[in-house]
This record gives structure tokens, C-alpha cells and sequence, in this order.
């Protein structure tokens, strides 16, 4: 009898490193000022050089931590509104998620 969910939890994350498709869980802190400041994203599948984007504008900074589960990067200033969350390995297939609404900028 298996264990449920661990297993597929597992199995999930091994198959997402192995082809390098990221996932995004969350976004800390999810609410920034209009000039930005740094987040760090949540997931799996992060490579070492994924771009990272808030709507279309690029972030910079941006570091992928050795376990490919947390990426830090510096938000740049922004226009007040909510901003979909991207990021892209930057591998052979280049390999891209994106959630919507993931931050917000507040005055």
C-alpha cells in the first residue's frame, strides 16, 4: 500500500528538476511600495540562470538557491497594480511558468 500524496509529491518534484519546468508556489512578500524591493519566489524547478519577470519588466539580482526551490530577486519600480509572476530556465527548452496577480504594487 503506498503513502498517498508523498509519493506523488516526490515523484512530482524529481520529474520537474529532471526537465528543468519550474513551479511557483508563492511570492514573499507578495505587496511592495511603487519603487520595488526584494522577494523571494517559492516552487521548484529552478535552474541556475532563470530569468524572473513582474508582468513584462525584467528583475534583477536574481539567485537561484542550489535545491532549485527559492529564487531572491530585486522588484525595480513599478506602476501600482497587481503584476503576474514569470520565471523562465534559462536551459535547452527554456522552460517557462507563469502565475498571475502573484504581487502587488501599492502606493
Amino acid at each position: 500500500m503506498t503513502s498517498g500524496n508523498s509519493g506523488n509529491s516526490a515523484l512530482t518534484g524529481i520529474q520537474g528538476m529532471a526537465w528543468g519546468q519550474p513551479r511557483i508556489d508563492s511570492v514573499v512578500p507578495n505587496v511592495l511600495p511603487l519603487l520595488g524591493g526584494s522577494v523571494t519566489i517559492n516552487g521548484s524547478g529552478f535552474l541556475p540562470g532563470a530569468t524572473v519577470q513582474a508582468g513584462l519588466t525584467n528583475l534583477t539580482g536574481v539567485t537561484v538557491n542550489a535545491s532549485g526551490t527559492q529564487i531572491t530577486a530585486t522588484v525595480p519600480a513599478l506602476t501600482v497594480g497587481l503584476f503576474g509572476i514569470t520565471v523562465t530556465n534559462n536551459n535547452a527548452s527554456l522552460l517557462t511558468v507563469t502565475v498571475p496577480g502573484l504581487l502587488t504594487i501599492i502606493l
